[in-house]
Parts: structure tokens; sequence; C-alpha cells
């Protein structure tokens, strides 16, 4: 696992390739280990190709999820959902069927990225289902370029 790791860290950098194309390969690499569906809405798609720093933001997000969810909750499906819920914000959702989050559970290098790149996201389990739900509010266009005072203002 710590090897599929370095691979996707060193072969998926979000600013030399469409995020859309890396999202899809990171997924192969993990393909062996886990069924991973992943669905992205039209709208966000959109969003995406449009918007470098989203796209680079939505990369790691994913990346760091599906990792998480493999080398950590040893889940064998997982399920990506990426869509737009307003005309500024991407919403991703990783949905697992690993073993959930440990009572000793500590955040690490994964959640400090997060908490840097996103608007806010959560961690929480899927109690009684089996595994984790981490969802991640990623600003796009204009949101994105108003800068921290927003961010505050969401997560208030």
């Amino acid at each position: 696992v710590d090897r599929v790791n370095s691979l996707v860290a060193e072969e998926f950098q979000p600013s030399s390739v469409d995020a859309e194309d890396a999202i899809s390969r990171i997924i192969e690499v993990w393909a062996g280990l886990a069924t991973i569906l992943l669905d992205i809405e039209h709208t966000a798609r959109t969003s995406i190709a449009d918007d470098p720093a989203a796209a680079e933001t939505v990369i790691e997000v994913v990346r760091e999820c599906l990792g998480n969810a493999v080398s950590h909750g040893h889940a064998r499906r997982i399920h990506v959902v990426i869509r737009r819920t307003r005309h500024d914000v991407l919403q991703v959702t990783v949905d697992d069927a690993g073993r959930g989050i440990p009572a000793n559970a500590t955040a690490g290098m994964g959640s400090r990225l997060l908490s840097e790149t996103c608007l806010r996201w959560a961690r929480v389990s899927r109690a009684p289902l089996p595994g984790t739900r981490v969802s991640a509010t990623i600003p796009v266009g204009t949101l994105r370029s108003e800068g921290e005072p927003v961010r505050e203002t969401l997560t208030a």
C-alpha cells in the first residue's frame, strides 16, 4: 500500500494533467485493491475544467481519501461523488465500506491538507453501516478569488 501511495503521489501531479484524467488514473492504481465508483456531475465537470486551482484541490482530496480508505480503512468498495452545490462551490464526497474510524484516530498530514485547501470538510463514521464518509467543500471561480474572509464566513 505504501508503494501504491508513492506511485500515486509521483505520477499524478495536478498541474501536469487534467483533473478528470488524473482522478481516473488514481482510481486505476487502486483498482486491484478496491472497487471504486466515480460520479462527476456535469456542472462540476465544467467547473473543474474551468478552474485549475479547484481542479488541483479536487485531485488532492480524492487522492487523500482513496489512499486513506484503502490504507487505513481496508475498504474494498469506495464511491466518489463530485458535484456542484452552488455556482461557486464543489462538494466531494467519498464513502467507503471499510473499517470505519478507530476510536484512537488522530489528525495527520491529510487532515491538515484538507483544512488548508477546503472551505470545510468532515470525516464521519457511517454507523450502523461499515465505513467512513469524507465530505469536502471546495471553492470555485469567484469564491476562490475572494479569499480567506469567505472561508471564515462559510465555516462559522
